[in-house]
């Protein structure tokens, strides 16, 4: 078991393997250092000059980003030392001893015979005899060195167990001495290079990882490289190299070839991230993983995996998928055609089922873990496995949405620091990596994961091209931001099945105590679910008619804590956050609510006013259920068509609505007239606005309609099925296929388009519209410029929040779904 304070060090040297800067000058390469490293060295460091090597560390984001890796103890040590030191090449090992929270090595030809520390403080020096050496005890601010000569090489370490180790052995003591001279050799003589034992790293990937999540172990003896930084990189490259006598995991590659990874195709840019093998040769990798695993397992010319080319899993949170990429898609999918049978069918994407995969994976044993998969789909040339169908719907979402890494031009831009094709390539999502680390690490690991920050590089690479007896490695963790690239504005977080027919449209709810959306839709049998982001069912709740309108969000107690208002046939509801009635709500109402609620808040202090529409009368009542003193409306001359809005301009006070018979009323707060309509008006279905000071909307006829506040009607040319939305700065028009905003317009696709509308979030303004024949949802901004990564899929009009920065769209699929968007 590996204790925590050694878990940290490791942390630090590995993150180090792909992460420190190649300081290079004229200086000529340390010779021989393997004559005086330790034999229990896990990770080796050439260096050019130990200075230079702290003053990088020093400066690297990743390091001070994340503090726990490079231990203060470790660097301030370090920074001792450098002073009892001269520069010049050198060579820095940490080793595992005992419980020790870390042990060091330091090896130098290039050290005065007597060290000065006359201008040090608190300093002590003892000297103690061991054999035939003196070991010199420097003890500078509590720090204890160890110093000795030997052979005329300069040998410094803080642990005297270690020095006695090298200084009493007359013989080479480094284990893995020809792998590590292979791996030595490989390296650049006037760079920094660092080495790493795969033995150790495969002891603490076991113990911190003890799922086997991920495929590290026993890929080889020893890798080195060397890295180098730019402003928008950090790339590493390197060797591996085999054990002599043992059969590592890479060497399985060896004959097999290989060819570009392309599972980035279907991961979507929501994933965790993913691990991909590749071959061209599959009898030849069957060979090599039988003499790996000494097994025999015999295929068939017609076996499925002799018609693919790359297999891996992709990790996300609806689940994990193996993949395979056909490299004759056609005769892979007859192959399936006898052992499988169709579940589903999603989107036009036929789901299956089979009892077959299990075999089919134990071929590539241990390159992949066995797991329960009996449901899988076809992408183009992928086909897709996974445990249950829901998943795979995720995954057919995203690929049909081009919210794919594939589509990302961060994700481009890392991998062109990459070789083409590789035999394995691993790539973590940093956004999305965290809670797989997590889960996937043991008690005493966990700590680390936590603290880990990586916000500064969202895409990170390592990809292994095996040769015959070595395999270079390459790395990358890409700076390229995010928000600058193509596409990965909008990713689908969640997708659920509400498990009957919906009633009413999605709305979009706040979750002010976990800066999350939530989801509420009522059933055909006017049962209200209400849904976490997730997709987890919350609670669910009946009633005895369908709700009207929208459900509004208000805060009665003024503390944060937000209810849902709104109105059924023949009553006025006020839910708390768990679905519970705030009383004295409900009211009830013996006559029917003919229009949806109106809320008004005049003047933003939470003091609300809940306005019920029935026919032609106007009720209104406040935050405790009271019928409102002081609004006198004394009912319409005919029907109200459409629900009470409340509208300020010019520091005036409007309730606006229409009536059957032509009239528009514009009244005060208090219900009486305030402004006088000159005449009768065509009412369409469009709502009214408050538009540059003016009211909004359009007649039947599809002439936009401007009243001002003297009461005059003004009128624009008819356009053929015009559809209308406003607030005070911008004015949507959709006319057939012609999308205007303001003085912008453009011209879509001939569709079936809901009417647009505008969403207000972080003082910026966005336009949703849907074309329900297509299927597809558009939003764009105030220019008219459609945002990256959308249309994407949904068959209603969407609805669309601001939840601490980030924008959440809710839509309805297809049979029962709801989909969960995010940008």
């Amino acid at each position: 078991m590996l204790h925590n304070s050694p878990v940290k060090t490791l942390c630090f040297a590995y993150l180090l393997l792909i992460s420190i800067f190649s300081c290079k000058d004229d200086q000529e390469r340390f010779s021989n250092p393997d004559e005086f490293i330790p034999a229990n060295s896990s990770v080796i460091i050439q260096l050019q000059d130990l200075a230079a090597f702290l003053s990088v560390t020093d400066s690297l984001k990743i390091i001070n980003d994340n503090i726990f890796l490079f231990p203060e103890n470790l660097h301030q040590h370090l920074i001792q030392l450098f002073q009892i030191t001269n520069g010049g090449p050198s060579v820095l090992s940490f080793a595992k001893i005992n419980n020790s929270p870390y042990n060091f090595t330091f090896i130098s030809r290039e050290q005065p015979q007597t060290l000065q520390i006359d201008s040090l403080q608190n300093k002590s020096l003892e000297t103690i005899q061991f054999e035939d050496y003196s070991i010199q005890k420097y003890n500078i601010e509590n720090f204890i060195t160890y110093t000795t000569y030997k052979e005329g090489v300069f040998i410094a370490s803080n642990s005297r167990d270690q020095m006695e180790m090298i200084v009493k052995s007359d013989k080479e003591i480094f284990e893995g001495k020809e792998e590590f001279e292979r791996a030595s050799a490989a390296a650049d003589p006037s760079g920094t290079s660092i080495f790493l034992s795969h033995s150790y790293l495969d002891l603490f990937y076991k113990d911190a990882f003890p799922s086997g999540t991920f495929p590290l172990p026993d890929l080889a003896a020893w890798s080195v490289v060397e890295a180098d930084i730019n402003a928008n990189t950090m790339v590493f490259n390197g060797v591996s190299i085999p054990g002599t006598s043992e059969n590592n995991l890479l060497q399985v590659f060896s004959d097999a070839g290989n060819q570009p990874n392309e599972l980035a195709k279907i991961a979507p840019t929501s994933s965790a991230g993913f691990y991909s093998i590749t071959y061209s040769n599959f009898p030849s990798l069957h060979q090599a993983l039988n003499t790996y695993r000494q097994s025999s397992l015999e295929f068939s010319e017609n076996h499925l995996l002799n018609f693919m080319g790359e297999a891996g899993m992709i990790y996300t949170e609806a689940g994990n998928f193996f993949v395979l990429k056909a490299t004759d898609a056609e005769l892979a999918k007859e192959l399936l055609v006898p052992v499988q049978n169709e579940a589903k069918e999603y989107r036009g994407v036929p789901i299956f089922t089979s009892e077959n995969f299990p075999a089919y994976i134990e071929f590539l044993h241990p390159l992949f873990p066995a797991f329960e998969n009996n449901y899988f789909t076809w992408l183009d040339n992928f086909l897709v496995i996974s445990k249950t169908p829901q998943p795979l719907e995720s995954i057919i979402s995203n690929y049909l949405n081009k919210t794919t890494l594939w589509e990302q031009e961060y994700y481009n831009k890392a991998m062109q620091d990459l070789a083409g094709a590789s035999s394995i390539l691993m790539v973590g999502n940093s956004k999305n990596i965290k809670p797989l680390l997590k889960d996937a690490a043991s008690k005493e690991f966990s700590e680390e994961v936590e603290q880990l920050n990586l916000d500064s590089y969202p895409i990170l690479a390592l990809q292994f091209v095996q040769e015959r007896d070595f395999a270079h490695i390459h790395g990358v963790f890409s700076t390229s931001q995010n928000g600058n690239n193509k596409n990965n504005k909008v990713n689908q977080i969640a997708t659920f099945d509400l498990g009957s027919t919906p009633g009413t449209s999605v709305f979009l709810l706040e979750n002010p105590t976990s800066n999350q959306a939530e989801i509420a839709v009522q059933d055909e049998e006017n049962v209200l679910h209400m849904f976490s982001s997730t997709g987890n069912l919350l609670w669910k709740k009946s009633f005895p008619s369908r709700i009207t309108g929208e459900i509004r969000q208000v805060d009665l107690f003024r503390n944060g804590n937000l209810q849902m208002a709104f109105t059924t046939l023949n009553t006025l509801q006020v839910l708390d956050r768990n679905g519970n009635p705030v009383k004295p709500f409900p009211l009830e109402f013996r006559d029917e609510i003919t229009q949806p609620l109106g809320v008004f808040d005049y003047d933003n202090n939470h003091n609300y006013r809940f306005v019920i529409t029935q026919n032609n009368d106007l009720l209104m009542y406040d935050s405790k259920g009271r019928s409102v003193t002081g609004f006198d409306f004394k009912k319409a001359n005919s029907e109200i068509i459409q629900p009470p809005k409340h509208m300020r301009f010019n520091n005036k006070d409007y309730i606006v609505f229409p009536e059957a018979g032509g009239k528009l009323n514009i009244l005060s707060r208090q219900g009486k007239s305030r402004i006088s309509v000159k005449g009768e008006i065509d009412f369409s279905e469009n709502p009214w606005y408050a538009n540059q000071n003016r009211f909004t909307s359009a007649t039947s006829e599809g002439e936009l309609l401007y009243v001002d506040e003297a009461g005059n009607i003004q009128k624009e040319a008819a356009l053929p099925n015009l559809l209308v939305t406003a607030n005070h700065s911008t004015l949507a028009k959709l006319s057939e296929n012609i999308l205007q905003i303001n003085d912008k317009q453009i011209t879509l696709d001939y569709g079936l388009y809901t009417a647009p509308a505008i969403h207000s979030a972080n003082s910026k303004t966005y336009i949703s519209i849907t074309d329900t024949q297509a299927q597809k949802v558009y939003v764009f901004d105030k220019d008219l410029y459609l945002l990256d990564g959308f249309p994407v899929y949904g068959t209603s009009e969407a609805e669309l929040i601001s939840i601490e920065g980030a924008h959440f769209i809710s839509v309805l699929g297809g049979e029962g779904e709801i989909i969960l968007y995010q940008f």
